[in-house]
């Protein structure tokens, strides 16, 4: 099922998105004001690879929609902060 993608996206990260558009929909708006980063909308088949990808992209994107996936994302996140994290108890 495809969907609206909805991602913030950082400057030198947006020749990922240039090189390879996500879809023929693909769009970017730039940054405005003090806002530094762009915003860029894409109809995605929703796959299984779509988080690990968007994850991959680390630092440098944002997911703002849909709700649902930025929550996957943020859980995808947080279960990698765990194993990175001061006081997980291992030491490091």
């Amino acid at each position: 099922v495809p969907l609206r993608l909805k991602l913030r996206v950082a400057p030198k990260t947006m020749f990922h998105f240039r090189e390879r558009p996500l879809s023929a929909d693909q769009e970017e708006v730039p940054p405005e004001g003090d806002e530094t980063w762009f915003i860029v909308t894409a109809t995605v088949p929703r796959t299984w690879l779509l988080t690990p990808f968007l994850i991959s992209l680390g630092r440098w994107i944002e997911v703002l929609e849909p709700a649902e996936l930025r929550a996957e994302a943020a859980k995808w996140v947080e279960g990698m902060w765990a194993h990175y994290a001061p006081d997980n108890g291992r030491g490091r």
